[in-house]
This record gives C-alpha cells, structure tokens and sequence, in this order.
C-alpha cells in the first residue's frame, strides 16, 4: 500500500464516530461504498485500495458472521466489532486477530474483557463464567496466568498465583465461614506446606 492510501484510509476513517456502530451502514452509504462479492459467497461493502479492503467496511460471510470496522492490506485492523452466533468481540484488531483492547461476550453469559495479542488473552483482564465464577487479573495464551484473585460463586475467594489456567504459586484461600488456606498452591490444590487458620470477626453489639 503506498503512503498516499495510508493517509487518504487515515482520513475518511477518522470521521466515523466508533461510539455510534449501529449507524454504520448509514456511514458507508454517504462514501457511496460498493459491495464486492466473492466465489465462496462473501460480501464486501467499503472502501477499497485497489482489490484491497482498505479503511472503513463490513464484511459478511456465509455462515452469517458479520465484521464490521476499519481495515488495512485487507485483514483486521484498526478498531472493529465481530459478530457470530455464539459470541461478540468488540475492540482492537492487529492483522486479522484481536490485537489491544477489547471485550468478547458469549451468548452462553460469559464475558472477558482485558488485553489480546494477536487473538489471545494476554496481559490483564476480567472474565466471568456462566456459572457465576468471577476472575480478574494476569493472563498469558487465554489462559490465567501470573497474579489474580478469583471470586467463586459458592463464596471462596483465591488471592494469589496462577500458572496455564491453575492455582500455583503462593496464594491465600478464603472461604464463606471465615476459614483460610494460605501457602503454595500446585496445579490448583494446595500443597502440604499450606498453613490453615479460622480469622474470628469481631462483633459489635448494640
């Protein structure tokens, strides 16, 4: 891509009001965008450099996934929002993959929203399962890892190290009836060398 399409895709795109998605389609119309088909059945409807989707677009595929957002020498990039039947992710694309910033909502109720290099969780985020089951903190490859706390829907709350998804490391087990497992944790139980101990809450009668 020469520099002169760089910043003529720079300027149109710029325009766009990324906190109004939903008018979208409205401001590609305005650029007079055509749609482009495919042999396999996808669509194309943007701006274009040469046969390259370059700048602002939606893209739909055959399956019924839609993307919709800025891109660059024909991949992802820039800011976007993907939309599947099972889940959503709106944020920031490098190359084609999930790249900085953003937020995935799965249609089941789980939610993550945190950091991504090219497409995995990585750095720091939050994400909540299904089930209720709250964690906030470090992640390397999709998976838990470095420091976090983990909130349980049953009350426990972890406080502590993770290691490809698992308790490891040094960390604090605290359960609803005030009891405490604090010590080394190894794939995901605590280790003999763990020390229990009951914290008494103080009460203030009246």
């Amino acid at each position: 891509m020469s520099e002169n399409q760089k910043k003529a895709s720079k300027t149109k795109s710029k325009d766009f009001d990324w906190t109004r998605l939903n008018e979208f389609e409205d401001f590609l119309s305005k650029l007079n965008a055509r749609p482009v088909e495919y042999i396999d059945g996808t669509v194309y409807r943007g701006q274009l450099a040469g046969e390259l989707k370059e700048g602002l677009g939606i893209i739909e595929y055959p399956n019924g996934d839609v993307y919709k957002g800025q891109f660059a020498d024909d991949e992802f990039e820039g800011k976007g929002i993907y939309f599947s039947k099972e889940m959503k992710y709106e944020g920031h694309w490098k190359q084609g993959y999930c790249h900085g910033r953003g937020t995935e909502t799965w249609t089941d109720g789980a939610l993550f929203r945190g950091d991504f290099i090219l497409g995995e969780k990585t750095g720091k985020g939050f994400y909540q399962w299904r089930n209720g089951n709250v964690y906030e903190g470090e992640w390397k490859n999709d998976k838990m890892h470095g420091q976090g706390v983990l909130r349980y829907k049953n009350g426990d709350v972890y406080e502590g190290g993770f290691r490809d998804g698992k308790r490891e490391g040094h960390g604090k087990l605290t359960r609803p009836d005030g009891n405490v497992v604090e010590g080394e944790f190894k794939q995901g139980s605590e280790t003999d060398v763990g020390k229990r101990y009951r914290v008494v809450l103080d009460t203030v009668k009246e």
